[in-house]
């Protein structure tokens, strides 16, 4: 499940978790949420020294809620783009 305790992590980990958060927030493919769910995280050490960090959203993608409003929306504009000229 993705409601669990948090557990300590190194220094390494934690300066590795901070810098992919802020990438992934810059470019735009995660955003700030108030859910009580998360995501599993892991840390993987390389052959050759340092760490890999891998993260699964599908536990967390699958008790999310699909919004379908946008859907909606996409569909009464394209009804009122189809009378224009």
């Amino acid at each position: 499940l993705p409601f669990g305790l948090l557990y300590s992590i190194f220094r390494e980990e934690l300066l590795i978790l901070k810098k992919t958060f802020k990438d992934l927030l810059n470019k735009g493919y995660i955003c700030i949420s108030n859910l009580k769910a998360g995501a599993l995280i892991l840390f993987i050490y390389k052959l050759g020294g340092g760490l890999y960090f891998y993260y699964n959203y599908r536990t967390l993608n699958a008790i999310i809620r699909i919004d379908c409003y946008f859907l909606l929306l996409i569909h009464k504009t394209f009804k009122v783009l189809k009378g224009a000229r």
